[in-house]
């Protein structure tokens, strides 16, 4: 955990949930791997998984790859199915309008477009965005708090005074 210029940097080995709109080149820290970023209160909240929910609003069939785009009005992020994971895609019969829910992993193309590569993938109801949304709050919430908690604990710990004699003192 260290702390940088917006907050305490927490690294989160879970999938972090987002909506497409969040998921934009500004949220991302790139390097050997690609995390997404969200500040929340005093925590920066950093994940290479994500989950994210959305209506599809296309779907791009390629030689090579198959490209799903999620939207949740507000903008759209790229769910990219590579040959190997296109069963993941046919499987579920997503078409453009019906809602998916995606656990998957933020990688980068050769261009620098950021993009989801699925895990797993879940048609979901059509009110279950909304739903998402909420839970976004909460989760974030919930971090931030004990994140600041955490800090807190650490920043009384070396407000003490050492124990024992101080040998700093001339005699």
């Amino acid at each position: 955990m260290g702390e940088g210029r917006e907050g305490y940097e927490i690294l989160l080995d879970c999938f972090l949930k987002a909506l497409p709109s969040e998921v934009v080149a500004g949220a991302v820290k790139r390097g050997s791997v690609v995390y997404f970023r969200v500040v929340h209160g005093k925590a920066v909240l950093m994940s290479r998984k994500i989950a994210v929910v959305g209506r599809v609003q296309g779907v791009v069939h390629g030689d090579k790859f198959t490209d799903i785009v999620l939207g949740d009005g507000n903008g759209t992020v790229t769910v990219r199915f590579w040959s190997e994971k296109k069963g993941l895609l046919e499987d579920k019969g997503l078409a453009e309008g019906s809602t998916a829910k995606v656990l998957g992993v933020l990688r980068e193309s050769r261009e620098g477009t950021v993009y989801v590569t699925p895990i797993a993938v879940q048609s979901v109801p059509d009110g279950y965005l909304e739903e998402f949304t909420a839970r976004i709050r909460e989760d974030r919430d919930f971090l931030a708090t004990f994140i600041e908690k955490q800090r807190s604990t650490v920043d009384a710990e070396e407000a003490k005074p050492p124990i024992g004699r101080d040998f700093s003192e001339k005699r």
